[in-house]
C-alpha cells in the first residue's frame, strides 16, 4: 500500500517537473496586471478552456456571455471535456465546441489512443490561429492547453497548484497574464473577474439553458415510458449522486422525503449518473411508497428537457443541481463538506441546507471517502422533515391559484 502511495506521488511529481524544464527559458507573466488595450482591439478568434465537469461549466456561462458583448464580432470557441461537449453546444454565445479527452491524463485508461487524438486536437487548435486564449480551469492539463495553443495573449487565474511532492503558485509561463482572483467568492465571480481583465462588463450571474425541440420530445417520451402524465400531479425529479461520496446524503433522509412527497399528492423521479445505481436502489428498498426510476441515466440533453418538465429539483452538490437551475427549475439542494456562497447553483429559486461546521468548507473532502472524523457531521444534522418542507413549499407556489387549498383565516 506505501509502494502505490509513494509510485502515485511520483507519477503526480511529473507534470511539475515537465512544467519546470519548459519555463526555464521563458518568459514569466505578468501578474494583476491585464492584457494591453491595443491587442484587446484586434481579436479575431478566442479560445475558452474549461476542462471540468458539468457544473463547472454551467458556472462559466455568464463569463462567456460577457465575453460575447466585449467581443460580438469575435469567433468564440469553447474547449471541454468530451463527455459534456453535447451540453457546451447549448451555452449561447459560443460560435465552435471543441472536445478535448482528458481521462487518459489522470486515470491511464487507453493511454495511446487518447493521448493521440489529445495531440491531434492540439494541433488543430493551434492552427487555428487564436488571438486570446482563456483559461477558466486553472490545473495543469488546461494550462498546457492554454501555452500549446500558441494565442499571444493568454489569461489563466492565480492559485495553488499541487505536483504530488511539489506545489506552485499559479502556472507561470503558461500564461502571459496571470489574474488575481478573490478564493472565497463564488466559482461564478472567479470567472466574471477573469473576463473584467480582457475590458467585459459583469454580466447576469445566473445560468441559463433552454433544451432544444428534440431534447424535450425525449424528455416527454422518457417520462411518459414511465407512465407519468404531464399536469397529472406535481413532479419532483429526485438526484441523489455526487461525484465525491462525502458530499452524498444519506439514501434513508431521501427515502423519508420521496415517501413524504408522495403520500402528498406528488411524484417523485428518481435519477442518477452511471454510477449511481446502488444509490438509487437503496433509496428504492427502503421506501413504503413507489418512485418514478428514469434509468438507464439519459443524455444530457434529454436530461435537461426532464428538467424542464418538472416543478422541483432536489438533490445533492452536483452538475444536476446546476442543470436544473440553468433550467428554471426551483432547487432544494444539499451542502455537506463545500459551501453554496462557493458554488451555489443561480438562475432559479433556491434553498440551501448547509451546517456551517469550524472546518467548513472541507479542502480535502476529494480525497478520501468518508470524513476524518468517522461520521459526516455537516450532512448528518440536515433532517429530511426541513428537506421536504423546502420542496413542499416550492410545489405549492407552482400550482395554478384555482387548485391551491383554502387556508382559513387565523
Amino acid at each position: 500500500m506505501a509502494f502505490r502511495r509513494i509510485a502515485g506521488q511520483i507519477l503526480r511529481s511529473l507534470p511539475y517537473l515537465f512544467h519546470r524544464l519548459t519555463g526555464l527559458l521563458a518568459r514569466p507573466p505578468f501578474t494583476g496586471v491585464p492584457p494591453d488595450a491595443g491587442r484587446l482591439d484586434v481579436i479575431g478568434k478566442i479560445l475558452l478552456i474549461r476542462l471540468d465537469a458539468i457544473g463547472d461549466l454551467l458556472m462559466a456561462t455568464p463569463a462567456i456571455g460577457a465575453l460575447r458583448l466585449r467581443f460580438p464580432e469575435a469567433e468564440i470557441h469553447l474547449l471541454v471535456q468530451s463527455g459534456i461537449a453535447p451540453l457546451a453546444s447549448a451555452i449561447p454565445g459560443v460560435d465552435r465546441v471543441r472536445a478535448l479527452p482528458c481521462g487518459f491524463l489522470m486515470r491511464g485508461a487507453s493511454l495511446l489512443k487518447n493521448a493521440g487524438a489529445w495531440l491531434r486536437e492540439m494541433r488543430a487548435i493551434r492552427a487555428e490561429g487564436f488571438s486570446l486564449a482563456i483559461d477558466f480551469t486553472g490545473l495543469f492539463h488546461s494550462g498546457a492547453a492554454v501555452w500549446l495553443s500558441g494565442a499571444p495573449v493568454r489569461l489563466g487565474f492565480r492559485k495553488t497548484n499541487r505536483f504530488g511532492f511539489f506545489s506552485a503558485e499559479g502556472l507561470g509561463h503558461f500564461y502571459t497574464h496571470e489574474w488575481e482572483v478573490e478564493e472565497s467568492s463564488h466559482i461564478s465571480e472567479r470567472l466574471n473577474a477573469m473576463a473584467r481583465a480582457v475590458g467585459a462588463a459583469n454580466f447576469e450571474t445566473g445560468w441559463k439553458l433552454a433544451p432544444g425541440e428534440s431534447a424535450r420530445a425525449r424528455a416527454g417520451a422518457a417520462l411518459a415510458e414511465k407512465g407519468f402524465t404531464p399536469g397529472s400531479a406535481p413532479l419532483v425529479l429526485v438526484h441523489p449522486g455526487a461525484k465525491w461520496p462525502p458530499k452524498r446524503w444519506e439514501e434513508s433522509n431521501f427515502s423519508k422525503v420521496i415517501d413524504r412527497l408522495q403520500e402528498g399528492g406528488a411524484r417523485a423521479a428518481l435519477a442518477g449518473g452511471p454510477g449511481d445505481l446502488a444509490i438509487i436502489e437503496k433509496i428504492r428498498a427502503a421506501c413504503r411508497t413507489q418512485p418514478i426510476l428514469l434509468w438507464p441515466p439519459a443524455p444530457l440533453e434529454t436530461l435537461l428537457g426532464i428538467l424542464g418538465a418538472v416543478d422541483c429539483f432536489l438533490g445533492n452538490d452536483s452538475g444536476p443541481m446546476h442543470l436544473a437551475a440553468a433550467a428554471g427549475v426551483p432547487v432544494v439542494a444539499i451542502f455537506g463538506p463545500t459551501s453554496p456562497e462557493i458554488s451555489g447553483a443561480r438562475g432559479s429559486e433556491s434553498v440551501f441546507f448547509y451546517r456551517r461546521l469550524e472546518c467548513s468548507p472541507c479542502p480535502l473532502y476529494f480525497t478520501r471517502d468518508h470524513c476524518h472524523r468517522g461520521h459526516n457531521y455537516c450532512l448528518d444534522e440536515i433532517s429530511p422533515e426541513q428537506v421536504a418542507e423546502a420542496v413542499e413549499r416550492f410545489l405549492e407556489k407552482r400550482r395554478p391559484p384555482a387548485e391551491r387549498p383554502l387556508h382559513p383565516a387565523s
